[in-house]
């Protein structure tokens, strides 16, 4: 690979984290890892606050005020 390419791919992806850390969808795919598919699932939680309903899922989204979201 020439330098070029390398600087190419670099900056791509350095774009690709940057749409990952502001897009709405992704944060709702975290939440679901970290809720639902991870070993912990029963016990399932940010920042010590356990999360296992839905309706506590909707609300973690909703008052998160992490990063600037853009919905996608």
């Amino acid at each position: 690979m020439s330098v070029q390419e390398n600087l190419v791919t670099s900056a791509h992806l350095r774009n690709l984290q940057k749409l990952m850390q502001r897009s709405h969808s992704c944060l709702l795919l975290s939440v679901r890892r970290i809720t639902q598919t991870n070993k912990g699932k029963a016990t399932a939680g940010i920042d010590k606050e356990i999360i296992n309903t839905p309706e506590q899922r909707v609300i973690l989204v909703k008052n998160w005020n992490g990063g600037n979201l853009q919905r996608t």
